[in-house]
């Protein structure tokens, strides 16, 4: 976070405003994190987990909110404290495990020695003075994000666990392709990462030699996002053209299994960034996209009207007075219901034998919005219209609670009504 616009003093006397699309990457931090770590640790059938969050840009930890008279806005760093704290009670209580603990650390990184400063200041104020020296807790590092990061990963190897990386860089030179393989590669980790898309689609315009030596050798992008492509196809399809190879760079050069996207857009036609959640295994997506419905102010009815597709946060670059979503989601899962269930049908018409639910979710949820739940929903329908069949443990069932075990598969026997 290196930019003039976001910077910190180190005494905490001057901090930044905080953007409208940042408030969203925070709202979804905050609500995202509680639901990961109630998930990893309430259907754990052990009394402790270790879970390291790793935030590679962290800033100064708080910021002033101009929505509510300039106000005190929470930075990453004390929203990943905070929601570990609020999700391990509801884990004692709602999840009827008293005992249980987390073994968490944080490692906060920002290369400016100002930022750190004021991180430890803002820890102090909100409560965590115990953070700050204290490094089995928190570790606080300046530096350089790809200089200090490889030995992070190599502790965390060590470590084991679960992680969690929040990557909000400045620019897209930040952060490696090398880097990203090494995280994706512990296993057990996935990562919410800020991809500067409009910077991307800027080199490609101009071609600078400035940016091609992090174009190609840190973000390895040769051999995707043609240029041919992009003057030739029209401006919708080189939206979606856009999108379709950023999934295909972090698939193949990330090496991530999962990948998946939320749009921040300053206007009504281009993302300035993709909100990338990366991960190593299939639940982590499942679970993230509850999450990006919530903040989804893109109606899905209408978007290709744009370009645009799949979920996203629209809002101008200018300072915006109301940041409320739009009440758009009844029409919006309506859209996502009738697209799932054209694409869903013909993969399971097209295995006679059946298809296992969680191999349907997980080999199609990287083209769509919905969620888990909708798959079941859509299924559901079908049954009742008796064009499925739902088979678990070999046995027909009516269950409308479908498990990720069961077999969806056509229905031989559906009768035809001739009028």
């Amino acid at each position: 976070m290196s930019n003039n616009k976001t910077s910190w003093n180190s005494n905490g006397n001057n901090l930044p405003e905080i953007p409208p699309h940042t408030k969203a990457k925070h709202q979804i931090l905050k609500e995202y994190l509680k639901r990961y770590i109630i998930t990893l640790c309430g259907n754990n059938r052990g009394k402790r987990k270790t879970l390291t969050f790793i935030d590679g840009f962290c800033g100064g930890g708080a910021y002033r909110d101009p929505d509510t008279n300039f106000q005190l806005w929470e930075g990453s760093p004390l929203i990943m404290i905070k929601s570990v704290y609020e999700a391990l009670e509801i884990i004692k209580t709602e999840k009827s495990k008293p005992d249980y603990e987390i073994n968490a650390q944080f490692i906060f990184i920002d290369s400016n020695p100002d930022h750190i400063n004021c991180l430890k200041q803002q820890l102090e104020n909100f409560g965590f003075s115990s953070y700050v020296n204290n490094p089995e807790k928190c570790i606080l590092e300046v530096g350089e994000f790809e200089t200090c990061i490889h030995k992070h990963i190599e502790r965390l190897k060590k470590r084991k666990g679960s992680s969690f990386f929040f990557l909000d860089p400045f620019g897209f030179s930040d952060v490696s392709m090398h880097t990203i393989r090494e995280i994706i590669g512990l296993g057990k980790s996935e990562i919410l990462y800020t991809y500067m898309i409009e910077d991307v689609i800027r080199h490609l315009k101009t071609r600078k030699t400035t940016s091609k030596n992090a174009y190609y050798t840190i973000l390895e992008s040769d051999n995707y996002y043609d240029e041919k492509s992009l003057n030739f196809l029209r401006k919708r399809d080189k939206q979606k053209y856009i999108k379709d190879e950023t999934y295909r760079l972090f698939r193949e050069r990330g090496q991530v299994p999962c990948v998946y996207s939320f749009a921040l857009l300053p206007n009504k036609t281009q993302p300035k960034y993709y909100l990338m959640h990366l991960a190593s295994r299939p639940p982590a997506q499942r679970e993230i996209k509850y999450t990006l419905w919530d903040h989804n102010t893109l109606n899905l009815v209408y978007q290709f009207d744009y370009g645009i597709y799949g979920l996203g946060f629209r809002t101008p670059d200018y300072y915006e007075k109301n940041l409320s979503v739009i009440d758009i989601e009844k029409e919006n899962k309506s859209q996502c219901i009738k697209n799932l269930h054209e694409e869903l049908m013909p993969i399971i018409y097209n295995n006679p034998e059946g298809i296992i639910l969680k191999d349907l979710h997980n080999s199609t949820m990287q083209k769509n919005p919905a969620t888990f739940d909708d798959y079941i929903q859509v299924i559901n329908e079908q049954v009742s219209e008796g064009d499925l069949q739902v088979l678990r443990k070999g046995k027909l069932t009516k269950a409308k609670k479908l498990e990720p075990g069961d077999i969806i598969v056509k229905n031989k026997c559906k009768q035809l009504i001739l009028f």
